[in-house]
């Protein structure tokens, strides 16, 4: 059975209007905070390289350690400082790199709040215009890029923690096994999920900074 259907106004993306224009208002603060984000955690990824290669000296430091308080209690003879001032510059290295990630954490916050000022913004004036919300871009409402962005901080936030607890600790380890969780830990970013990552590549393909 045919029906008919009535026409819906919708009101039309900035870049269903033409890609060549010059975006404004909140189009091009989402736009612009998409790629903060993406800077934002191109740094992260520089400072876990720094925080790797730091834990990796310090892993070789006490497993060297390790390995020779095993042999001195099998001969029943005193081992070295369990400590070594060798330590003492690349823990502190490592606690200036958590410094610069929290820091990064911080600004992925600031982005998240961002998204929700704009989305309030955009309902705001649908609201008061009778107008239905269209996509920002391509096919993402504003709720898209608060929950993105909102997820990214909720992932990199725990992350943060476990960086926080590994420095802590790493420094102090006594057994092989613990050091080895550690260097795990630290390279794989468990906290840092796959969905996490697709959403900022998917967020950066929306806005235009990526190819469709």
């Amino acid at each position: 059975m045919d029906k008919d259907f009535s026409p819906v106004e919708i009101k039309r993306s900035p870049v269903a209007l033409g890609k060549n224009m010059n975006l404004t208002g909140s189009p091009r603060k989402v736009k612009d905070t998409a790629a903060d984000v993406f800077n934002t955690l191109h740094k992260w990824t520089e400072l876990n390289k720094d925080g790797r290669n730091a834990i990796n000296e310090i892993a070789n430091i006490k497993l060297d350690i390790i390995l020779s308080k095993e042999a001195a209690i099998e001969e029943n003879v005193s081992h070295r400082n369990s400590f070594p001032t060798s330590l003492e510059p690349l823990c502190q290295q490592l606690a200036e790199i958590y410094k610069k990630m929290e820091k990064c954490v911080n600004k992925l916050e600031g982005f998240a709040q961002i998204m929700e000022g704009l989305h309030q913004l955009e309902s705001y004036r649908s609201s008061k215009s009778e107008e239905t919300l269209s996509p920002m871009f391509h096919t993402w409402h504003m709720t898209h890029f608060v929950e993105a962005t909102q997820e990214v901080f909720k992932s990199y936030k725990k992350e943060l923690s476990l960086k926080k607890m590994i420095i802590e600790n790493v420094c102090h380890v006594t057994d092989r096994n613990t050091m080895m969780f550690y260097i795990a830990a630290w390279l794989h970013q468990p906290y840092i999920t796959d969905d996490a990552t697709l959403l900022v590549e998917s967020m950066l393909t929306e806005t235009g900074h990526r190819g469709c």
